[in-house]
């Protein structure tokens, strides 16, 4: 058995006259449209927030080894 909870929305009168049209020519209540409408909502934010993760690989030549920051850069110098 389904769980109903009633609550209170603050809808925009030109957003509620719309919602009151649609579910005219749906045939059904502003409430299954609402309801409807949310579930949609929520399905695609979920849907989106799940993306592939697309790795390219790219050819970086040769392998040269192990390298260490001492093979790159002298010691620093301390002068006073």
């Amino acid at each position: 058995m389904q769980t109903i909870m009633r609550t209170t929305m603050r809808i925009e009168p030109n957003l509620k006259d719309q919602i009151q049209r649609l579910a005219q020519k749906q045939n059904m209540s502003m409430q299954a449209l609402c309801n409807l409408a949310l579930r949609q909502y929520l399905d695609d934010t979920n849907k989106k927030s799940a993306k592939k993760l697309v790795l390219h690989a790219k050819d970086l030549g040769a392998h040269l080894g192990t390298i260490t920051r001492d093979d790159i850069y002298d010691e620093p110098s301390f002068s006073k």
